[in-house]
């Protein structure tokens, strides 16, 4: 937020301005997905690469003092899967989303809860394997830092780890899972372009999902 002068008061119109902010980014990604699946056909181990995803991603948030933001996110994308006959996987092309609500202080610590959507890979039957979509309540803590800060720009390094929390849905059962990642930002003036890993762990009932994906983020922000 920009500072203010001394013995000056801000106009209403001008707080207002300061203290509310949103940004907005094309999202692309890859996912890779890795399974575990035993039933009463078969226990086998199965793996599905995506195509390139595009997304979008909004955020809009609220800004309290020097020390805290609070903050709302949405990002959905187009994940499409590839065709796979060596696994009975035909191709599959889905929306996915991810609602999040957060907090940050100091510019630094980040806690949100999010609503996302993960993917499980199953064998309902010996001769065929499907993709199912889950809604699953994640709780995800990051910590950022510059590491090189030069005027308008700097570098920017974030490690983050995620839980996901139990949930039961018509399709699967998810039990507790965990994640970890990390991303790599240029920012100058109210842009930057950010590229980042994740990699989750995800278990349900007779099934166990490794999800692992890359993505790059080019943001622009409004103050």
């Amino acid at each position: 937020a920009k500072q203010e002068q001394p013995n000056q008061e801000r106009a209403p119109a001008d707080d207002f301005n300061q203290s509310f902010y949103w940004n907005a980014s094309p999202v692309i990604s890859w996912k890779n997905l890795s399974s575990k699946d035993d039933n009463t056909y078969r226990s086998s181990q199965i793996t599905a690469l995506s195509n390139t995803n595009y997304g979008i991603n909004l955020l809009y948030g609220m800004h309290f003092e020097e020390r805290l933001d609070i903050y709302s996110q949405y990002l959905i994308e187009s994940v499409s899967f590839v065709e796979d006959q060596t696994i009975n996987l035909l191709k599959k092309k889905t929306l996915a989303s991810r609602l999040a609500f957060g907090i940050v202080l100091d510019k630094k610590w980040n806690v949100e809860l999010a609503m996302n959507e993960q993917f499980f890979l199953t064998s309902p039957s010996y001769g065929s394997v499907d993709i199912k979509k889950v809604i699953i309540p994640e709780l995800k803590g990051s910590y950022s830092k510059d590491f090189y800060h030069y005027k308008q720009a700097a570098l920017i390094y974030t490690l983050g780890a995620s839980a996901f929390l139990p949930r039961t849905s018509p399709d699967i059962t998810a039990k507790f899972g965990y994640g970890a990642g990390g991303a790599l930002e240029a920012k100058l003036r109210n842009q930057s372009f950010k590229i980042g890993f994740e990699e989750n762990f995800l278990k349900a009932t007779s099934n166990s999902t490794n999800v692992q994906n890359i993505y790059w983020k080019y943001i622009w922000e409004m103050l």
